[in-house]
């Protein structure tokens, strides 16, 4: 029979486990919350440029009668020019943009070995190690801090976003 230390200290170890997950969950909500609204804010400035191109007003861009075949060809025009893969700024986007791929992949990798690795080590070797599973939130942590440089970085020295480039010659496509 295990007595009440025993009790406790697998309460302790779940709330830890559990309390990294939700923590874990949570603070994935936020950043994904958070690169929702840049990409709308992004989706925004492209509109208008393209607004401004076209010498109409941003709330006239989505009526049916300025959708001639002139302003689409116009449209199309500048974003050939704007977004070519010949442009070195544009290749350094689309090059931020694998980066920043590379850097969630391996963060996500960490994340797992870490949190992992402090379950193994509780189970195998003492509860103490339930701890480490915070571990877990600030990896995390510190990926989205190099995620939001390497954005920031690129949108500095390119103009561009990460993948900006590509992202808009393939709507193009489609």
């Amino acid at each position: 029979m295990m007595d009440i230390t025993g009790v406790v200290d697998v309460v302790v170890v779940i709330l830890h486990i559990a309390g990294t997950i939700i923590v874990l969950g949570g603070f994935s909500y936020v950043v994904t919350y958070f690169f929702n609204c840049e990409k709308k804010r992004i989706l925004r400035v492209a509109e208008e440029e393209v607004a401004f191109a076209l010498g109409i007003k941003l709330t006239d861009l989505d009526k049916e009668e300025v959708d001639t075949k002139d302003n689409v060809e116009k449209v199309y025009e500048l974003v050939s020019k704007k977004f070519s893969d010949e442009l070195l700024k544009n290749r350094l986007s689309d090059f931020c943009r694998d980066v920043l791929n590379v850097i969630d992949m391996l963060g996500f990798l960490v994340m797992f070995l870490v949190f992992v690795a402090s379950i193994w080590y509780t189970v195998t070797g003492s509860i103490d190690y339930a701890i480490y599973s915070w571990l877990t939130v600030g990896v995390a942590v510190v990926f989205f801090i190099l995620n939001v440089a390497v954005s920031s970085a690129c949108r500095l020295l390119t103009g561009r976003y990460p993948g900006q480039a590509k992202a808009v010659r393939k709507a193009m496509i489609d």
